[in-house]
């Protein structure tokens, strides 16, 4: 009987032994299942965090919301996707200015809940059209490739979108106009040369301190006096008699004469010449400040350029 006894006691140990292991297995098994899940889960909700960065960048909106950025509309701002994944729980884009790559670039966020999982993605890059990041002082097809010269030439047209509030646009018409200083301003006038005496249709007078977006096509406009513009000079054919200075942007449509002395067109800013026209008498100096501040008047300014795309950035 105390043999027996001994044996079913030895049983009742082994197989509780056995059930505990087994439920130890078990609970293992379980905890690494559950792993393996939270794992699968969370490379999902990365690769749903990347995806909705990529579908950012890709929307045409993008471009406008970097522009809205960049020019003060706003700080930072929030995207709404252009397609929902209907697997998240919540999805959230931020994009603002960030300088940790180059100066005045931009940093997106892309923010989603997946099954209980936070994954957030990043995307870096730059603003601005590399064209005007090149410290150039003159564009033109000599130092530029043949598609940036197409973009040059499609950033400038003389019908420009009036749409800089602190910019007086002047428009000449095809005709032979004459420049000159009267005090702090200067006046653009047409010479009337019938009758006995030669009069002055003024066209247009401005403060020399102003900002202007000058435009003509065809024509001629003199520089009778030394004057100083800021702004944007889009002009088919400039005479100089005396010197004339710009802060801004030459666009540069043929050459430049003078009429008697040698004269110079003095640019701080940067001079655009798509046709390669001579620019014997053009002295530009880059300026990345005063070609940001007439950003506006160009066209194709905003030309994002992507840096990376990561799960983590260093200044996070």
């Amino acid at each position: 009987m105390k043999k027996r006894g001994f044996t079913y006691i030895v049983t009742i140990i082994i197989v509780t032994l056995i059930i505990l292991g087994l439920s130890l297995l078990i609970s293992n098994l379980k905890d690494e299942l559950l792993i393996v899940k939270n794992q699968r889960d969370s490379i999902q909700a990365d690769a749903y965090a990347e995806s909705m960065i990529n579908i950012a960048l890709s929307d045409k909106r993008f471009t406008n919301c970097l522009e809205d950025i960049y020019h003060g509309k706003s700080k930072s701002m929030q995207i709404a996707p252009a397609h929902i994944i209907d697997e998240l729980d919540s999805s959230k884009i931020t994009l603002k200015l960030d300088n940790s790559i180059v100066k005045k670039g931009f940093l997106m966020t892309a923010e989603v809940e997946y099954k209980n999982i936070n994954s957030r993605f990043f995307a870096q890059g730059s603003i601005v059209n590399p064209l005007y990041l090149k410290k150039l002082g003159v564009l033109n097809p000599r130092v530029i490739g043949e598609e940036e010269v197409g973009q040059l030439k499609d950033s400038f047209t003389k019908h420009p979108d009036e749409s800089l509030s602190f910019v007086d646009y002047i428009h000449l018409e095809d005709k032979d106009y004459f420049i000159e200083k009267d005090g702090r301003y200067f006046v653009i006038y047409e010479e009337n040369l019938q009758g006995e005496e030669p009069t002055r249709n003024i066209m247009a007078r401005g403060l020399s301190t102003d900002s202007f977006y000058i435009t003509q096509s065809g024509g001629s406009l003199c520089i009778v006096d030394e004057i100083r513009i800021r702004g944007i000079v889009d002009i088919d054919n400039i005479l100089l008699n005396e010197n004339l200075n710009i802060d801004g942007i030459l666009v540069l449509r043929s050459n430049v004469n003078f009429l008697d002395n040698p004269k110079n067109i003095y640019v701080k800013g940067i001079t655009v010449n798509t046709p390669s026209v001579s620019e014997n008498n053009v002295i530009s100096r880059y300026d990345f400040g005063e070609i940001d501040l007439y950003s506006r008047g160009i066209s194709n300014y905003i030309k994002p350029r992507i840096y990376s795309i990561k799960r983590s950035i260093d200044n996070k």
